[in-house]
Order: structure tokens, then C-alpha cells, then sequence
């Protein structure tokens, strides 16, 4: 029950092509307003940072593609699949950058790989998504389903 079509509840859809040897480097969605690295915090004020991430696939890849979500330990791939979508969180409780969502999208080996994204704001998510004061990093297993999913669940992506 986020907003996503308010003025100041998200950003405009982005689709992306990438063809043969297309990739994208791993990095953050979430860009460090809450945490101060964001270099011009300013361009945020109105909106706060990306607190989710909707990305959908428009076509089939036939090889490669993938987007890959890394941990110390563990990873995990999601491959391309049309009219599939995937979201995650961005930041954790304390409104920090979550670096277990750290993920990149993998070499297309064929075909190319489309992709629909859509980022979603901190700011007008108040009454979803009320600010905690506890101050720890998220150093759990991300991956185990067996707990609720959501933004105050133990895991948080589904």
C-alpha cells in the first residue's frame, strides 16, 4: 500500500535496453540522503531518498541478463523473465542506505534485456513508512522467506 503515483510519492517510469554485452555495474538504489553522502543532499529536500525499488521485465532474455543481489556470503540471481516484476527495499529502519540491496544486472549474452524501473520516495510514504530511532545495520539473511515480508519484517524484499 506505498504511493507511487503522487507527485512527490516516486519517479517517472525508466525503461532500459541493454543489448549484447550490456551490464550494469553494482551499486545502491538508494542514494545516502538519510546518511549524509549524497554529494548535493539539496536536489533531495522535497522528496527524501529511494526508499523502494519496482523493476519489471519487458522481454525475454535468452542468455545472460540477470540481476544479481550480493552479500558477503550469499548472492542471488534473478533472470529475465517477461511480465515478471521484483521490489525491494532501499533503506533500512533508521533510513540508511541498506547494503544488502546492493545488486547489478549481469552481461546479456543474447538478445538484449529490457527493463522497466521505477523508484519510489521516502517522503510521501510518512504514515507507511514512520521513521525509528534505532540506530543497526540489517545483517540478516535477506533471502529466507520464512518470515513476514515487508518494510518492518525481519527480511525485506519480496
Amino acid at each position: 500500500n506505498i504511493r507511487v503515483n503522487g507527485q512527490y510519492s516516486s519517479n517517472n517510469y525508466q525503461v532500459t535496453n541493454y543489448g549484447i554485452g550490456g551490464l550494469c555495474e553494482q551499486h545502491l538504489d538508494a542514494q545516502g540522503f538519510f546518511d549524509g553522502t549524497h554529494p548535493e543532499k539539496e536536489k533531495l529536500n522535497e522528496v527524501g531518498d529511494y526508499i523502494a525499488t519496482i523493476m519489471a521485465w519487458l522481454a525475454d532474455t535468452p542468455a545472460g541478463g540477470g540481476t544479481s543481489f550480493f552479500r558477503s556470503t550469499t548472492a542471488s540471481t534473478v533472470y529475465p523473465r517477461r511480465g515478471s516484476a521484483a521490489f525491494w527495499w532501499d533503506i533500512g529502519l533508521n533510513g540508511n542506505r541498506d547494503t544488502a540491496m546492493a545488486h547489478g544486472g549481469c552481461p546479456v549474452a543474447s538478445g538484449s534485456k529490457w527493463i522497466l524501473n521505477k523508484w519510489i520516495y521516502s517522503y510521501n510514504q510518512w504514515n507507511k513508512y514512520p521513521c525509528k530511532r534505532e540506530n543497526y545495520p540489517i545483517q540478516k539473511n535477506f533471502y529466507d522467506l520464512r518470515s513476514n515480508i515487508g518494510p518492518f519484517a525481519e527480511y525485506r524484499y519480496f
